[in-house]
């Protein structure tokens, strides 16, 4: 199973300095999801099905896209608010979305296998927005190639929140493929038993090409020119004698 814990190392490389990540919590993303996958994908598309994978889904997201954040400590009162808005709002793109698509008939392959991936795309990209939004309003923590805290810039923080959603969008485009594979199984004359193993495998090998090529289109560790910063980190920079500003926007 691939485990993140140690594997990310910082994309800053300098010789004076190294920047290593704090334990992260991924390892558990892809057999956890393995059952929420086959719910979402494999079984029927009722509204019951729809609200509870969705509402296990994000919930786990939301946990997950806290837990692999930057760093930053926030109030129980701003997590409970961020968790409702991820919440409130995925699913309830997710059910618009299937109301909206749920009344044209003979819909083809590929969009029915839209259908059942771009609810948990938006739902994820809202997600990570809701529950990292502090990034923006607080700032997100800047240091230099020494490790010297820099202050906090609000702008860096838009930037990681906006590359951590869009991660989170593409994670779940794997599991189109296996859509298709799943409807093709269907068509041979396999034992029930042999079918939801096979969803099962193709779920849990979707999840698991799906979560580093997600994560990797953006590096955790990005090195911003002096000049992009709030003229007080740069002044603080400038009197370090700081040539790199550093931010972890997280995973």
């Amino acid at each position: 199973m691939w485990d993140a814990q140690y594997a990310v190392k910082s994309s800053i490389n300098h010789e004076t300095h190294k920047i290593l990540p704090k334990p992260l919590r991924m390892c558990a993303f892809v057999p956890v999801n393995i059952p929420i996958a086959f719910g979402l994908i494999c079984l029927p598309a009722t509204r019951f099905n729809i609200f509870f994978f969705n509402f296990v889904n994000q919930s786990y997201n939301a946990l997950m896209n806290y837990a692999n954040g930057s760093g930053t400590d926030d109030s129980t009162k701003f997590i409970l608010m961020s968790y409702s808005l991820a919440l409130v709002s995925s699913i309830g793109t997710g059910m618009y979305l299937k109301r909206l698509f749920s009344k044209k008939q003979n819909m083809g392959l590929i969009k029915e296998g839209i259908l059942r991936v771009l609810p948990s795309s938006i739902a994820g990209f809202l997600n990570a927005f809701f529950m990292r939004s502090d990034y923006m309003t607080k700032g997100i923590t800047l240091k230099d190639e020494k490790g010297n805290v820099l202050g906090l810039s609000k702008k860096c923080g838009t930037k990681a929140v906006v590359e951590s959603a869009v991660t989170r969008m593409f994670l779940p485009t794997p599991l189109l493929l296996n859509h298709f594979l799943i409807k093709y199984i269907s068509t041979l004359k396999f034992s029930r038993k042999l079918h939801i193993f096979l969803e099962l495998l193709f779920c849990g090998i979707a999840l698991g090409v799906g979560l580093p090529f997600s994560i990797a289109i953006f590096k955790q560790y990005s090195d911003i020119s002096i000049h992009s910063v709030e003229e007080e980190i740069r002044k603080n920079a400038e009197n370090l004698g700081s040539k790199h500003i550093i931010y972890n926007k997280g995973l």
